[in-house]
């Protein structure tokens, strides 16, 4: 009589294709017939495994009564599920993608080397929601990653059809963004530094500009002095920036020589022209780049200003609208020619096109991530990420091309103070004056 029922039941699942899936673990080692019970029991062991039953919606109970009785399951799968897992996760950093790497195993310690399905990896933070990764499948081993936004203890765990594995939670730590190298001590010696303002580099050296040291010094990239850059001896005075390529540039350009005084002359070099430009009022605190077309466009602080010199066009009053600016200081080359200003004393990064017409303002004024407190030292990477030294809040910031926030550098274990001028270099690397610091510093910021 049951044996009819049920083939009832699968006949009407089938006619109306109602049948429903549904996934129910079992602790199975073994099947025993209890001859005096005329019934079956389920004996505990070891090994895991998930019962995939097709049923009848409106007919539960009916199917639970059989099971019970019959202690037999007609099933279209019968798949092994895990009982351990094993994670590993890379040295973690604050802002900075970390690879999670995650196997499973049976109660045998033999590794799935087949895709379960309904894999979840979790990643729970010292505080804040928890983080669902995504998870990509290859030769027995899950991948994911995650950007953690916050140094401190994280728990990793892991799931197979919605049941957390017993012990399967792996701790890791987070580190800050803290810098991979320091270069400089505090001093007037060669190799020591006074106040760094602006720094550049070629594909061998680190060009350093000192406020302090009135100076412009040449390091090899393990932060090794090399030489010193002045004429007849003399040295040059109220030092602001120094250029050495931009970005998206044709090729590279040197700083040629400097003057004693307030003059500092720069050659600016491409496939196409050579171009000397003399700053005769460098304590006004002049800044300058090359755009991506080899045009030279340099800021005025005092004067509340920019200038192109190949337009001889000059944009900017003093003000806080668009367009107006506060003590502008450090500039750089954006995408399609754009010129990207630290806007200092508005607390902004504005974004002007080729003839120096406003496009878009980065940023408020504040310490929340996106805001800024004095930014100055500001880049453009490969990518169109923007790099901003928020000068103020002590920290390097990083936005999308669009004004997007994507993360700081907050370097709690060796804290930044008074970050000036940056500089890229590859793979993800950004070299930073730390100017009261009086050191130059290497973080990694993507």
């Amino acid at each position: 009589m049951e044996e009819q029922q049920l083939e009832q039941l699968q006949q009407r699942s089938r006619q109306t294709n109602q049948a429903i899936r549904c996934q129910n673990f079992y602790a199975l080692k073994a099947l025993t017939t209890d001859t005096a019970n005329s019934g079956s029991v389920l004996a505990t062991g070891s090994q895991s495994y998930i019962n995939t039953i097709q049923f009848y919606p409106g007919n539960v109970e009916p199917i639970s009564e059989m099971l019970r009785h019959f202690g037999e399951v007609t099933a279209d799968t019968m798949v092994a599920i895990p009982t351990s897992a094993r994670c590993e996760v890379t040295p973690a950093i604050e802002y900075i993608n970390a690879n999670i790497s995650v196997s499973f195993y049976d109660a045998n310690s033999t590794l799935f080397d087949h895709q379960l399905d309904l894999v979840d990896i979790t990643i729970r933070p010292p505080a804040g929601d928890e983080l669902v990764c995504p998870v990509r499948f290859s030769r027995g081993v899950y991948t994911s990653n995650f950007r953690p936004v916050a140094p401190g203890m994280h728990t990793c765990s892991m799931k197979v059809c919605g049941t957390k594995l017993p012990n399967s939670d792996h701790q890791f730590e987070v580190s800050s963004n803290n810098p991979i190298q320091r270069m400089g001590l505090p001093g007037t010696a060669p190799g020591q530094l006074q106040h760094p303002v602006a720094i550049a580099v070629d594909s061998g050296h680190v060009y350093v500009a000192e406020a302090g040291n009135h100076r412009v010094q040449v390091l090899d990239l393990n932060g090794v002095y090399v030489s010193r850059l002045t004429i007849a001896g003399k040295r040059a005075t109220h030092l602001a920036d120094i250029q050495l390529i931009g970005i998206n540039t044709v090729s590279c350009s040197r700083v040629d020589q400097l003057n004693s005084g307030s003059t500092i002359i720069v050659t600016l070099q491409n496939t196409c022209s050579s171009l000397t430009i003399k700053h005769t009022d460098v304590s006004t605190g002049a800044h300058f780049c090359i755009t991506e077309n080899g045009y030279v466009i340099e800021s005025n602080c005092t004067g509340h200003s920019v200038f192109s010199h190949q337009f001889s066009k000059s944009s900017g009053v003093f003000g806080n609208e668009a367009g107006q600016f506060n003590a502008p200081s450090f500039v750089c080359s954006g995408k399609d020619g754009d010129v990207v200003i630290a806007d200092s004393g508005n607390h902004r990064i504005q974004i002007l096109d080729e003839q120096l017409r406003f496009k878009r303002t980065i940023g408020t004024v504040g310490s929340e991530p996106g805001q800024f407190n004095n930014p100055r030292g500001v880049t453009v990477d490969r990518y169109g990420n923007i790099l901003v030294a928020d000068s103020g809040n002590n920290r390097i910031q990083v936005f999308t091309y669009e004004g997007v926030f994507v993360s700081c550098i907050t370097s709690q274990a060796d804290t930044l103070n008074n970050p000036q001028g940056i500089a890229l270099l590859d793979d993800g690397l950004v070299l930073v004056a730390d100017s009261a610091n009086h050191c130059i510093k290497k973080y990694r910021y993507i």
